[in-house]
């Protein structure tokens, strides 16, 4: 009798640390924060096919770009849209059209995922179950970059870090659940390509008016555009800024520095000392780090197993 006590007692034992280590190393609670050199989490909007005069005159993004800096000469990598955003995610365009693409290539998230940085994309009206129709509704799968590539959308655990928008508030309420990098997708309405820049400013002055100060205060925003209005130049207005708890980034500032969208996928890996995926990231003008107020601190320390987290401890154990 006292040996069936002894064997239950153990099962029930096991049972607890497999519900214990599911839980946490799960995607539900994110791994331990990896400091970052300037920021430790950023989040990431594109907004669509707008001249950079037409951007930076609109009064809504003028709001935002009085909180942080403005970069004055800022492109797009080239036209049409897809193109732009496989560049900010990969180091190149791999394509030269908006139809869907399937890429067995390397991509910002393996870089992240290979030094415990959490990431997840937040797009609106996404249907989820790694959806791969070319649209829904109005999502379009061609400004969801991530899910274009092999190694998320073959993968169930990858590409369960593609959300519909709905669950940033989630993640917002309960911190133990927002990830590090996160790249919000806006619907095409919202990001002003069916519409216009007043649409698209208009949406993202009020999406922010009570979130943005829900982001702890190391968190960057970084607003950009995929392409201006298919000219030559390529044009484009961009701007960072931090949440209102924290003093991340100069203040009503501008940049004039070379800058496109692999500098933005270069700042990502310099932050975090990620390596580069040896392709246009790799050779990217930097963005100044005199935009940022260097020496401000974080609480938060990574974990001694900074090496097993998430789905890759979970593949490790068993």
């Amino acid at each position: 009798m006292a040996r069936k006590q002894r064997s239950s007692s153990s099962s029930l034992g096991l049972f607890v640390l497999v519900c214990t280590v599911l839980v946490c190393f799960s995607g539900v609670v994110q791994p331990a924060l990896v400091p970052g050199k300037w920021f430790d989490r950023i989040i990431i909007f594109v907004f669509e096919n707008t001249a950079y005069t037409a951007a930076t005159a609109d009064p809504n993004f003028q709001f935002f770009a009085a909180q942080g800096v403005s970069f004055t000469q800022y492109t797009g990598v080239t036209h049409p849209s897809q193109p732009n955003y496989i560049a900010m995610t990969s180091g190149n365009t791999f394509t030269t059209n908006d139809s869907n693409i399937n890429l067995n290539v390397s991509n910002i998230a393996d870089l992240l995922d290979a030094k415990g940085v959490s990431w997840r994309v937040y797009a609106e009206d996404f249907p989820g179950n790694c959806n791969t129709s070319a649209n829904v509704g109005n999502y379009y799968r061609k400004h969801n970059p991530l899910i274009s590539y092999d190694n998320i959308h073959n993968s169930n655990t990858r590409c369960a870090n593609i959300y519909n928008a709905n669950q940033l508030d989630t993640d917002l309420s309960t911190p133990s659940t927002l990830p590090q990098y996160m790249f919000f997708v806006p619907n095409i309405l919202d990001d002003g390509h069916n519409t216009n820049v007043s649409y698209a400013g208009n949406w993202i002055r009020n999406y922010l008016k009570t979130r943005q100060a829900q982001f702890p205060s190391r968190t960057l925003f970084y607003f950009t555009w995929d392409e201006d209005d298919n000219t030559p130049a390529n044009h484009i207005a961009t701007i960072i800024f931090g949440a209102p708890s924290g003093n991340l980034t100069r203040v009503g500032a501008t940049d004039g520095g070379s800058y496109n969208h692999y500098s933005q996928l270069r700042l990502v890996e310099d932050n975090w000392s990620l390596g580069n995926l040896g392709r246009s990231d790799a050779t990217a003008t930097p963005i100044s780090v005199v935009n940022f107020n260097i020496g401000t601190t974080t609480s938060s320390s990574s974990s001694p197993a900074s090496s097993l987290r998430g789905s890759s401890f979970l593949s490790y154990l068993f």
